[in-house]
């Protein structure tokens, strides 16, 4: 009952640095805002990112302290290239301050599923912020999409300082973090997902061969049914 009780506040005291990561971006978002006071038509789809974004982040503290219940999916049909592509607009002021480009084989593909499109949102959010995150110096990030018979494979590579192998076994486990700030319930929450859609999440990666210096990065593949 007490580890219960420790895990639980652990939990509750993590919902900050899992704010951070979208509340970033909203202020990124801001300050580009701020910044075009006579581009009428992109100060209101910059406002429109901001107010959508902000009520994400309210579900977001929801589900957080909820994370030992999943939420159940909510399948519909969608789009896997709309909720990619969604991300990477959001994500664009983060990307161009951070100096990341990024290479996609998207092309306006219809990659019609079944689906809850908020979940996966989230998922694909946090994958990416974790790539940003892992490129100080800027960098590059492809996304790959191969459709197959049944299935979709989602592969996301960044050129970033990569993952340790001896971490990589233990990289979706609630609260395993290799940051100083981090939780590390970011990529549970992404593998919860992913399995709540019966699809699966798997991650490779390799670090420099010398201490901060820069290896080949990270590639995280995301397996999700069409139906």
């Amino acid at each position: 009952h007490a580890e219960r009780l420790a895990a639980l506040g652990q939990m509750v005291a993590g919902v900050s640095h899992e704010i951070r990561n979208p509340l970033g971006i909203i202020r990124s978002t801001a300050e580009l805002l701020g910044g075009m006071p006579d581009s009428t038509d992109v100060q209101k789809k910059l406002s429109s990112v901001i107010t959508e974004e902000s009520s994400r982040l309210n579900n977001i503290v929801t589900e957080f302290l909820d994370f030992a219940r999943p939420q159940e999916p909510n399948f519909q049909e969608c789009y896997l290239e709309e909720i990619i592509n969604k991300n990477l607009q959001f994500l664009s002021p983060e990307l161009d301050k951070e100096n990341i480009s990024v290479y996609d084989n998207l092309d306006g593909r219809p990659l019609k599923l079944r689906a809850d499109p908020q979940l996966l949102y989230r998922a694909f959010l946090n994958i990416f912020m974790n790539a940003i995150q892992a490129m100080e110096n800027g960098g590059s990030m492809t996304v790959d999409v191969a459709e197959k018979k049944d299935h979709y494979v989602v592969i996301i590579e960044d050129t970033g300082c990569g993952i340790r192998q001896e971490n990589l076994s233990k990289i979706f486990d609630p609260f395993f973090s290799t940051k100083d700030n981090g939780t590390g319930l970011g990529i549970s929450i992404v593998r919860n997902i992913i399995e709540g859609h019966k699809g699966s999440v798997w991650i490779e990666s390799k670090v420099g061969d010398t201490p901060g210096q820069y290896g080949t990065g990270t590639k995280v593949f995301i397996k999700l049914p069409k139906g």
